[in-house]
């Protein structure tokens, strides 16, 4: 068996309606990006993060992600992050990173600031390359649920 078929989704009991408000009320969007690791003169695809990205409520203007309305942005989608994270196999690590404090800058049709929370995925053993098939089918499952709930990618 494939190293990311095993994998089944968290939290199957949550909520689906309020995780649509939340990603409505924050205009959450997503990135995907690769991670290497350099090796013997060539790069290694070891994993993959996949940044929520989701509006601060700006009314007035904050040069810092530490107030209230940041950490209520945060919570909400690292709420929505558990929700589309793979359940941990010893075939492969995922982990939500921890809050950076920082406003993040969006870039094209949604530039604006914003909070960011990464979902990391990657072989279980550390330092193993991933197959692009077996990434390609988690990243797939991931892709279906965030637009399940009216996610898009950026």
């Amino acid at each position: 068996m494939e190293q990311w078929e095993v994998l089944r989704m968290t939290a199957p009991t949550v909520d689906v309606h309020r995780l649509q408000a939340l990603a409505s009320r924050h205009d959450v969007c997503y990135e995907i990006w690769p991670e290497y690791l350099p090796t013997e003169g060539r790069k290694l695809k070891v994993g993959v993060e996949i940044d929520l990205c989701g509006a601060v409520d700006m009314d007035h203007p904050h040069y810092c992600a530490g107030c209230p309305k940041c950490e209520r942005t945060y919570s909400d989608l690292h709420e929505i992050a558990e929700w589309v994270q793979p359940e941990r196999t010893g075939e492969v690590s995922s982990e939500i990173l921890a809050f950076d404090h920082a406003l993040h800058m969006g870039h094209g049709e949604r530039s604006r600031p914003e909070i960011v929370v990464i979902v990391h995925l990657a072989n279980g053993h550390a330092g193993l390359a991933i197959e692009d098939r077996d990434q390609a089918k988690i990243l797939k499952s991931v892709s279906e649920r965030l637009a399940s709930i009216g996610v898009e990618r950026r």
